[in-house]
C-alpha cells in the first residue's frame, strides 16, 4: 500500500488540496472533459482506477487496534477498514464521488461539489447509476 501525508493530497483532476479540500483552481472547459472521459474510462472497464493512497496515520492507528484482537482480523476486514479510514482521513469535509468495485473497494471519481456536478452531468444515466456520493463529515 501506498502511503501519503494527509495535509498533501490530490482531487481527482490532479488539482493540489489540503486535509482533502481542493484548493482553487481553474475549472476549464478541458479539465472537465478530462475529467469525466477519465471517469467513463474507468466505469467501462478501459482503465485501471488509481489506488486510494492510505495515510500513515491510518496505518499506524490499525495497526495499534488490532494489537489488541486475538485472532487478527482477516485481511479483507483489514484491507476494508484501511480503505474506509483512508477516505476519511484524506476527505474530511468533502464529498466525493466514487464507484464501488468488485471486492468492495472503492475508486474515487470526483472531488468536491464543482467535480462532482461536472461529473453527474457528463455520464449517462446508465452510467450514473454505478457512481455513489458519500458526504466524508
Amino acid at each position: 500500500m501506498s502511503t501519503t501525508s494527509i495535509h498533501e493530497t490530490n482531487g481527482a483532476l490532479g488539482t493540489a488540496s489540503t486535509n482533502g479540500v481542493a484548493l482553487e483552481h481553474a475549472f476549464t472547459v478541458d479539465a472537465q472533459q478530462a475529467l469525466v472521459a477519465r471517469a467513463k474510462d474507468i466505469i467501462a472497464g478501459r482503465i485501471p482506477p488509481d489506488p486510494i493512497p492510505v495515510p500513515s496515520i491510518v496505518v499506524e492507528f490499525l495497526d495499534e487496534e488490532f494489537r489488541r484482537f486475538h485472532p487478527q482480523p482477516t485481511a479483507e476486514a483489514r484491507r476494508f477498514l484501511t480503505e474506509d479510514l483512508s477516505l476519511q482521513a484524506i476527505y474530511k469535509g468533502t464529498p466525493i464521488a466514487c464507484q464501488m468495485l468488485p471486492g468492495d473497494k472503492y475508486t474515487v471519481l470526483a472531488v468536491g461539489n464543482r467535480e462532482i456536478e461536472v461529473l453527474l452531468r457528463g455520464l449517462s444515466s446508465s452510467e450514473s447509476t454505478k457512481v455513489i456520493v458519500l458526504d466524508m463529515e
